[in-house]
């Protein structure tokens, strides 16, 4: 399929209009208006418009610092190459354990997505979005916080400053990079963390 090949899914955004047009017919379930031929980028920005728009993201907000935690704890780019893919190994096998937590709906649709991008994937040669762009992507929107506690963390509420505006953005910046290494783990270890059960 040539669509799977488009350079920059997900990462190109459509026309603004025409995305806010087709969501709003396609929200309230209209026949959608004459538009033209199919563009692959307004397909992929409805549907990470979907998952954004979600009451709280697939790994839900209660086990945000629990994966978080994961990445953590184990992740050190200084280690020697053995050292380091044993800690993968170990992230991955916490992260299993924490996705079978899941209510089942959150698991099914994480697996039916994780191995939809892995197809987008395959294609990185041509459409340049292997899991490392991809998890840039959908890491916030998979794994994200509230926004109330990420405002909080951005002014610096609780954090030793005293509300002072002092602002965490070091926090921040540490926090984006873990949701999307825990991503880009589940993208490139799906087949072992999404075992279908006998």
């Amino acid at each position: 399929d040539p669509i799977i090949k488009t350079q920059g899914l997900f990462r190109i955004s459509p026309d603004q209009k025409l995305l806010d047009r087709t969501h709003f017919f396609l929200n309230r379930s209209l026949p959608l208006p004459p538009t033209p031929p199919l563009d692959p980028h307004l397909s992929a920005s409805l549907l990470k418009k979907f998952f954004r728009d979600l009451p709280e993201p697939l790994l839900t907000f209660e086990l945000y610092s629990c994966f978080l935690a994961i990445y953590s704890t184990f992740h050190n780019d200084k280690l020697e190459e053995k050292e380091r893919m044993e800690n993968e190994e170990l992230m991955v096998v916490k992260m299993k354990g924490l996705i079978e937590t899941l209510p089942e709906s959150n698991k099914v649709g994480l697996k039916r997505l994780v191995d939809f991008l892995n197809g987008i994937g395959r294609y990185e040669k041509e459409n340049k979005m292997g899991s490392g762009n991809l998890s840039l992507i959908w890491g916030s929107i998979v794994l994200g916080m509230k926004d109330e506690d990420f405002n909080k963390m951005v002014m610096g509420v609780g954090n030793g400053n005293g509300g002072n505006g002092g602002g965490n953005g070091g926090g921040v910046v540490e926090m984006s990079m873990g949701s999307n290494k825990m991503v880009k783990m589940m993208l490139e270890n799906g087949d072992r963390i999404f075992v279908e059960k006998e």
